[in-house]
């Protein structure tokens, strides 16, 4: 769907579009995501550590995370990939797919846990520093569809890049 969008009023106007409701909803959706946890508390010993965990969560933690995950995750993933084939020319374009893919992903995916366990840690375990790390890496993507040139409908065989 996210696709056919794109292609239909182009890949900067559903990026913006998407990010956009992608930051409207961080915060309402981390909100349920911590509120709705579990009403049941059951502790677990884990290396010799007694651990708190909420074992039933509630139906708004499952919405939220889905609502979440889908917008701000899957949406541009999916709108992401004809985009970026599209920026790029036929000449080097697996190589600038390949570093413009893969480095900002380690920084992300590799140090995101990292960066938000130390954010829970140093803020007494407050959900807000998360959210302002999710602004972040949402927003990135905004940022960019002002400066990247709209490439829907581009000829791949184009040896020369779209910007």
């Amino acid at each position: 769907m996210i696709g056919w969008l794109g292609d239909r009023y182009g890949r900067r106007t559903i990026y913006r579009a998407v990010t956009s409701i992608g930051i409207i909803i961080i915060i309402p959706c981390l909100y349920f995501l911590v509120n709705s946890m579990g009403t049941h508390t059951t502790e677990a010993v884990v290396d010799g550590v007694t651990t708190q965990y909420f074992d039933r969560p509630a139906l708004m933690f499952y919405i939220a995370y889905i609502v979440l995950h889908n917008i701000t995750v899957l949406s541009l993933f999916s709108l992401e990939n004809i985009t970026m084939a599209e920026l790029f020319g036929s000449k080097r374009r697996y190589e600038a797919l390949a570093l413009s893919k893969e480095i900002p992903n380690m920084v992300t995916a590799g140090f995101g846990p990292f960066i938000a366990a130390s954010l829970v840690t140093l803020f007494s375990g407050s959900w807000i520093p998360l959210a302002i790390l999710m602004f972040v890496y949402t927003g990135a993507p905004l940022i960019t569809t002002f400066f990247m040139p709209e490439v829907a409908g581009r000829d791949l065989t184009d040896p020369k890049d779209a910007m």
